[in-house]
């Protein structure tokens, strides 16, 4: 697993820990919590069982999902509390339809009937798509490289329609929110916490999760070793920022970085021209990352 992933999903564990249950999803948890998948998962592609398991655990469970290149910022809880109105909280584009963003859904109700009517709908799709015949050849033919299922057949073309009859008839309560409410996104990390974008220092201030789009950046990002996620230097790119400042926020409000450096987070900006001297690029902070995120994979990847 690439460093700077490993150091997302700790940043999230981080700011959360101690007021909610913090689950990683792989294939060995996934099963330890679900026995009852459709035949055809290990017969889809990697990315439509990621869709599958989202819906699975979140029909059974609740809670709420997000994929693992987030950054935490803060802990998801007041969230959670509007679940005490609505059956279903979700993320939509500023642009678009109801719910357009899976890669972090919810927080949803335990047993949401929504849900699991979403779930049935992707057995449907699942049986109409993957007949025994179909299964065998499969697994036999290397040269078949993609399940037969479309990009957004599991996800969005299943769930809107569903969502809006459901609305129609007053059977669900559901609170769609703009991207810029409650997450924040980036879609190119080579820049630096040095830009003066007023948005964004907005954005970090007040959302808990900041989704980092790695598609631009990805073979570059992968290449970078914990030590370099964690440590600044006048090379630091956006990614390193945000995780420093992260865990930076997490550790002061943990009291870690209290005693030593008092100041206010939720009035903190980034400013560009002393970025090496900032709270966030101390070697104090860098020697508290290294050692969390450290403790993480022991915690969760105890193999590696």
């Amino acid at each position: 697993m690439p460093a700077w992933i490993l150091a997302c999903l700790a940043s999230v564990e981080c700011h959360n820990k101690d007021r909610m249950q913090f689950i990683l999803l792989n294939h060995t948890t996934f099963s330890k919590l679900v026995n009852d998948v459709h035949p055809a998962f290990n017969l889809i592609s990697a990315n439509h069982q990621s869709d599958y398991v989202r819906v699975r655990i979140l029909s059974q469970f609740g809670g709420m999902y997000s994929d693992a290149d987030y950054v935490g910022l803060k802990t998801v809880e007041k969230l959670f509390e509007q679940l005490k109105i609505y059956d279903w909280l979700n993320e939509r584009d500023d642009q678009q339809g109801l719910m357009t963003n899976i890669a972090a859904v919810g927080p949803v109700r335990t047993d949401s009937l929504i849900f699991a009517k979403w779930l049935e709908k992707i057995h449907s799709l699942l049986d109409d798509n993957f007949s025994k015949n179909t299964s065998i050849q499969i697994q036999n033919q290397d040269s078949i490289k993609k399940d037969p299922i479309g990009w957004l057949s599991m996800t969005q073309e299943i769930i809107e329609p569903i969502l809006i009859k459901m609305l129609s008839r007053g059977t669900v309560k559901y609170l769609s929110f703009p991207t810029s409410q409650n997450f924040g996104q980036l879609l190119d990390l080579s820049d630096s916490l040095s830009s003066e974008d007023k948005n964004l220092k907005i954005t970090l201030k007040e959302v808990p999760l900041f989704h980092l789009w790695n598609s631009k950046n990805q073979d570059r990002l992968n290449k970078k070793t914990l030590e370099e996620v964690a440590e600044f230097s006048g090379e630091s790119t956006l990614l390193e920022d945000l995780v420093r400042f992260s865990f930076w926020k997490c550790f002061y409000d943990r009291s870690e970085l209290k005693r030593s450096r008092p100041v206010q987070t939720d009035t903190f900006e980034l400013r560009g021209h002393n970025r090496g001297n900032q709270a966030w690029n101390s070697i104090e902070n860098t020697q508290l990352i290294l050692e969390y995120v450290r403790g993480f994979r022991k915690r969760y990847f105890r193999s590696l």
